[in-house]
C-alpha cells in the first residue's frame, strides 16, 4: 500500500470517527473506547504491560490475543496451531494467545487490547448528593471536555508498552550478566591469580635486596614491631567481612618472605 493511499485512509477514518464523535456528544452521552497495540516478543512481558496499562487512568481491562473472546471458545479453536514454514522455521497459523503462552513470549508478536472506561464529565444531568445538605440532587458538567479519551490514550499505551519492554530488557541483561557460568567466573579468577603472582614475585625479589642489606648491617631478618604494625595497618584498611582473611594472608606472607630471606642470607 503506497503512503499516499494511506493516508486517504487515515483521513477518510478520521473523519467517520469525528462525525460519530460529534454525534454522541449530541447525545450528551460520552463514548468508551478501545486501543490496540503490537510488540516484539520478550519473555515474561503478559504480567509486566498489564501492570503498567493500569497504571494508566481511566483503564478497566486489558487483553491479550483473543482476550475476552477467548472465554467463549473452545481450546481446539483457541489454539495457536504450528506448522514448518518453507524455510523450515516453526510457525504459528493463527495468534489467539496474543504472541504469549505460559508466561513467555512464542515468537509471535505481543497483541493486546486496553479497555478505556466512557468519559464521566458529561453534559448530561446525572444522580448524585450534597454531602453538606445530605440530599439527592442531580448534577449537570459544564465546560469543554473530550467526547473521547482514546483518541488521546493511544501514545499513553505505546509509551507505556515500551516502558514494559524495555524493563524487561533491563532484567534480562542483569540475569544474563549473573550467569556467566563457572567458566567465565573461573577465568576472572585465572586472571587475578596471574596478577597475584607477578605481584608476589616482585615483592620476593625486593625482599632479596633487603636480605643483601641486612646480612651487610648485621641485623636479624625479623622484626617483629615492623611486622605487627604492618599487619595492623592492612587489616584495618580491609572490609569489615575480610578483616581476618586479610590477616591470615599478610601473614603468610610475612612468613614466606622471612623464610625467603633466611634462605638467601645463609646460601650466601
Amino acid at each position: 500500500m503506497s503512503n499516499d493511499i494511506q493516508y486517504n485512509k487515515d483521513l477518510q477514518f478520521i473523519d467517520k470517527i469525528d462525525r460519530m464523535l460529534s454525534r454522541r456528544m449530541d447525545y450528551a452521552a460520552y463514548i468508551f473506547g478501545l486501543a490496540a497495540c503490537l510488540a516484539a516478543g520478550l519473555d515474561g512481558i503478559e504480567n509486566r504491560i498489564a501492570k503498567i496499562m493500569f497504571g494508566i487512568p481511566a483503564v478497566k481491562a486489558i487483553g491479550f490475543g483473543a482476550g475476552f473472546d477467548a472465554a467463549h471458545m473452545r481450546g481446539s479453536d483457541h489454539n495457536d496451531g504450528l506448522y514448518y514454514d518453507e524455510e523450515g522455521h516453526i510457525r504459528f497459523k493463527t495468534n489467539h494467545a496474543g504472541g504469549i503462552l505460559g508466561g513467555i513470549t512464542n515468537g509471535m508478536p505481543v497483541t493486546f487490547s486496553v479497555a478505556f472506561k466512557p468519559t464521566p464529565s458529561i453534559a448530561k444531568n446525572q444522580q448524585t448528593v450534597n454531602t453538606r445538605t445530605h440530599e439527592n440532587v442531580t448534577i449537570k458538567i459544564q465546560g469543554r471536555h473530550d467526547p473521547c479519551i482514546v483518541m488521546r490514550a493511544v501514545p499513553v499505551v505505546e509509551a507505556a508498552c515500551a516502558c514494559a519492554l524495555y524493563d524487561a530488557l533491563l532484567d534480562r541483561a542483569a540475569l544474563e550478566s549473573s550467569q556467566e557460568g563457572l567458566t567465565g567466573l573461573r577465568q576472572k579468577l585465572d586472571v587475578i591469580d596471574d596478577q597475584i603472582l607477578e605481584l608476589f614475585q616482585k615483592r620476593m625479589e625486593i625482599c632479596a635486596h633487603v636480605a643483601d642489606v641486612k646480612k651487610a648491617d648485621g641485623k636479624a631478618v625479623l622484626d617483629p614491631k615492623r611486622e605487627q604494625e604492618k599487619l595492623d595497618h592492612l587489616t584495618g584498611k580491609a572490609r569489615d567481612d575480610l578483616k581476618e582473611e586479610t590477616e591470615d594472608l599478610f601473614s603468610k606472607v610475612m612468613e614466606l618472605s622471612r623464610s625467603y630471606q633466611e634462605r638467601l642470607m645463609r646460601d650466601d
